[in-house]
């Protein structure tokens, strides 16, 4: 590997001073060649992590992190007041976001079909290998990693699938989530305008990578369930899911009320 980053600098040397096409083909086949051998060093040594005790694990999780969170270092408050301390201005964006936030009343979720009603009884949801790697390939290498510092890359890369699936299940049958699983980062987003002004932020809330794996693998059982029941219909294929359930409990309680 050494003696190949050596000769790729001289081939490219060479190739400054004559601009000969041949020797640039020769330099573009030799950087080709060095980028799948780091690849595939790099892909072997994520495939060891796990036996290399926790403590690498998570060292390498941290430098896989790009996602920096970028604040503003002075801001006003609502008084009118500047105020540049980290904990006084992450107080005026709490105070902001949480007057700006608007609940959704239960009327504006879609309406279902009364005569649609289930015949059969989901089954229990199964967390395989499989399962969870479907869903990871879905995931975004570039989604930011939420609470527990877990990037999208490492789930891909390392490995780690039927650890994940061993937990899901584990958390499942239970009815418990870890504790980071249920927390978000929430992060300011500069929109426009006056950057001293909290209005001109949006938030956005980074939640843990392999939550929503998890979520991932019950939204698509759920559906297929619901889909196969006919219970949701037509009108209502492209509604959120978490809306069509919150709907469908409601009628149930109404109904047994």
């Amino acid at each position: 590997m050494f003696m190949s980053l050596r000769e790729k600098k001289i081939i490219w040397k060479r190739y400054t001073v004559t601009g000969s096409d041949k020797i640039y083909k020769e330099y573009r086949k030799l950087n080709n060649k060095l980028t799948n051998l780091r690849r595939t060093a790099r892909a072997v040594y994520e495939n060891q992590l796990l036996d290399l005790g926790p403590k690498k694990f998570y060292s390498y999780i941290r430098q896989q992190i790009t996602f920096k969170v970028s604040t503003p270092n002075i801001l006003r408050n609502s008084n009118g007041q500047s105020v540049t301390r980290s904990k006084d201005i992450a107080e005026v964006f709490a105070e902001h976001f949480s007057n700006v936030f608007e609940r959704k009343p239960l009327e504006e979720l879609p309406a279902l079909d009364p005569n649609l009603r289930a015949t059969e009884v989901m089954e229990d949801i199964m967390f395989t290998e499989s399962k969870v790697q479907a869903a990871i390939k879905e995931m975004n290498i570039d989604s930011s990693p939420g609470p527990d510092e877990i990037p999208v890359h490492v789930l891909k890369n390392c490995g780690i699938d039927s650890y994940l699936a061993s937990v899901m299940q584990k958390s499942y049958d239970k009815g418990v989530l870890p504790y980071l699983w249920k927390t978000a980062l929430v992060t300011p987003v500069y929109k426009k305008g006056n950057k001293l002004d909290p209005a001109n932020y949006r938030p956005i809330s980074l939640t843990s990578v392999v939550c929503k794996v998890m979520e991932k693998i019950i939204v698509k059982h759920m559906r297929q369930f619901l889909n196969k029941q006919q219970t949701i219909g037509t009108e209502n294929d492209h509604e959120p899911l978490f809306a069509i359930v919150l709907r469908v409990l409601l009628d149930a309680s109404h109904t047994s009320a």
